[in-house]
């Protein structure tokens, strides 16, 4: 009877998400989706859209297809996309139940209650409120397809090891799973090529040899090859070439040791966000987590409790399998993004996979306790359906209440505002919700707010949104407002002054700002780029150079955008829209030479633009 109820838990548990299926888009959402669009407009640029994507180095093709699968079937529909990526976490549950089982089958402390702990365990995961930030933010549909390729890919390596161990000869249909879901799990999001470490893991926990039964060498050498071998050349490369690790960083306002000290604390948070339903895992506005500039004796106690962690789990791994496998899967997970590369800070949706160790260290270290100590845990013994059922009915509520803060953008922000009112990316957000609205008086108690609250490099992306709140509530411009710019660091280029230029440039071209001086503001943009202490290749900086380029030609000066929109087309690789503009500028003061020069280099990278540019340098070909 147990065993039946509890098989329907883990779809109850999904039912607790349904009221943020009404949620909006977020952040990059629209970056992301903006070209499926547009994609499903023109039925053009496919095969571009899948294998060219801007996420990750290996584009992450095949997240993209899934996306446009939703687009072909249901439009731009917000609620399908969302809806897809609930099912996907319960089925990541599911398939983590079937991983679980098998674990807990060769775990003497769970062997007993197999089944019931598998589905509880996983149950448990699919409630966590921490994952409505992940399932609901719709572009970490990545990160869900990663995980669950993942765990598919580590099932069918502890049945290809169970063959193995019974000397059956059918290996080819596990191994051939493990090499599928891998490649899928890696075209999914680059975490994926941490399935191996998994697996090693997954070997040396619940596959220990004996002495009469030795580990198969070719399991050894798999993983000398698989793992070993890959990791010290990776190491030898990120040694001999550091500037892959430290180049980025010039980008960001912070360094890699700083960034490396504030994943202690990071780390802490997600570990701690995993169990205990913590507002800043609420929502996606954690751009303000505090940078630490050196190790403070909080983030001393974590890095040793961390250590203690990691000892005790390789000491307990006999008498407690699950707890050290779990503690191993949780900073295995955390092995890229919270390392020594330049990502952002904080997003809790790295702590989708790690947080499956965190559940399986819990019920392995429980279940342990309990077969060590009888005696003394004989009442806890009694009590611990109760004991669940009352963990699970705190994450439900909890869930509930984060899936309905999530269902609308209102209550989003209200919350945000009260939870993160020093965020620069919150107060981005409010504030072009206020020029879309033409409520100016809105957008400009924003920026000002932001102004109190963002760190320097910041307040030119401020007044740059307040330029723009003149422009869309078609208000002249106060004299005095570009002047502000001189005043403001100009080192550091940010992907919010980038952005936000760029919508100055395109009111610009629309002549929605007629009082702007478009040329003082090229020109300006145009030093930034060159004074900017990030390398010119930089994509913050060439597009700082194009807007500059299109707010000098909207002004007139069509030499000088011309020079800024051949550096852009220059240090972006041959961006397709630089090169265009700089074309069409050399063709408008009638330089011959200059525009056979770029329309060259257009047609000589034609094969890397999509199929709508590459008709377009065609017609301009013709002309």
């Amino acid at each position: 009877m147990l065993k039946k109820a509890i098989s329907f838990l883990p779809f109850i548990a999904v039912l607790f998400f349904l009221p943020a299926l009404t949620g909006p888009l977020l952040l990059d959402d629209t970056i992301h989706l903006g070209p499926i669009q547009s994609w499903l407009t023109t039925g053009t640029g496919t095969y571009e859209l899948i294998f060219h994507g801007q996420s990750g180095p290996f584009g992450r093709p095949l997240s993209l297809l899934t996306f446009m699968l939703n687009a072909m079937t249901t439009g731009e529909a917000i609620l399908p996309m969302k809806a897809t990526n609930l099912l996907l976490h319960l089925a990541t549950g599911l398939c983590l139940a079937a991983l679980f089982y098998r674990l807990f089958k060769r775990d003497s402390n769970l062997a007993a209650q197999t089944y019931v702990a598998s589905i509880a365990a996983a149950s448990l995961w699919l409630v966590l409120p921490q994952h409505i930030a992940t399932v609901f933010y719709v572009i970490q549909r990545m990160t869900e397809l990663a995980a669950l390729f993942a765990v598919i890919a580590c099932w069918f390596y502890v049945v290809l090891r169970e063959r193995i161990e019974r000397d059956e000869k059918k290996y080819l249909a596990p191994l051939s799973g493990i090499i599928f879901f891998t490649i899928l799990s890696v075209l999914s999001k680059e975490t994926g090529l941490f399935i191996p470490l998994y697996c090693l893991l997954i070997e040396l926990v619940y596959f220990r040899p004996t002495a009469g039964k030795p580990r198969p060498l070719i399991i050894s050498w798999s993983f000398r090859l698989g793992v070993i071998f890959p990791c010290l050349m990776v190491a030898t490369y990120l040694a001999i070439t550091p500037e892959f690790v430290l180049g980025p960083y010039v980008d960001r306002p912070f360094t890699m040791p700083e960034r490396t000290i504030t994943q202690l604390s990071v780390l802490a948070d997600y570990f701690a966000s995993t169990f205990l339903p913590m507002t800043r895992s609420a929502g996606v506005f954690n751009d303000d987590f505090p940078i630490s500039q050196s190790l403070s004796a909080n983030q001393l106690l974590i890095l040793l409790t961390g250590i203690g962690l990691i000892i005790a789990a390789i000491r307990m791994r006999k008498n407690y399998p699950g707890f050290t496998a779990g503690i191993g899967i949780f900073f295995i997970g955390h092995m890229l993004e919270s390392s020594i590369f330049s990502l952002e800070i904080y997003f809790v949706h790295r702590n989708y996979m790690p947080s499956m160790g965190l559940v399986l260290g819990l019920f392995g270290l429980v279940a342990g306790l309990f077969r060590r100590y009888p005696t003394a845990t004989e009442s806890l013994r009694k009590m611990l359906p109760i004991v669940f059922g009352a963990l699970f009915s705190v994450y439900a509520i909890s869930s509930l209440s984060r899936a309905q803060l999530w269902s609308n953008n209102a209550s989003l922000m209200v919350h945000a505002q009260i939870k993160h009112p020093t965020s620069s990316r919150l107060r981005s957000e409010l504030l072009l919700n206020a020029l879309y609205a033409k409520r100016l008086d809105v957008a400009l108690s924003q920026a000002d707010m932001a102004m109190q609250t963002s760190p320097p490099n910041e307040k030119r992306t401020i007044q740059l949104w307040k330029i723009l709140a003149y422009c869309y509530a078609e208000q002249r411009i106060p004299k005095g407002e570009l002047e502000t710019f001189q005043a403001m660091p100009s080192d550091r280029i940010t992907l919010a002054t980038s952005t936000a230029l760029g919508y100055v440039a395109s009111a610009a071209e629309a002549n929605a700002c007629p009082d702007l001086d478009r040329k003082q503001l090229g020109k300006l943009a145009s030093q930034w780029a060159v004074h900017s202490v990030q390398y010119p290749e930089s994509f913050l900086v060439w597009k700082t150079h194009f807007a500059a380029a299109r707010l000098l030609a909207s002004g007139g000066d069509l030499a000088a955008a011309l020079k800024q929109a051949e550096w852009a087309f220059k240090d972006s690789g041959y961006d397709f829209s630089a090169g265009i503009l700089a074309y069409q500028l050399a063709n408008s003061l009638e330089n011959t030479d200059r525009a056979e020069a770029t329309m060259a280099l257009l047609v000589a990278n034609e094969r890397r633009y999509s199929q709508e540019q590459q008709f377009q340098i065609r017609a301009l070909l013709k002309q």
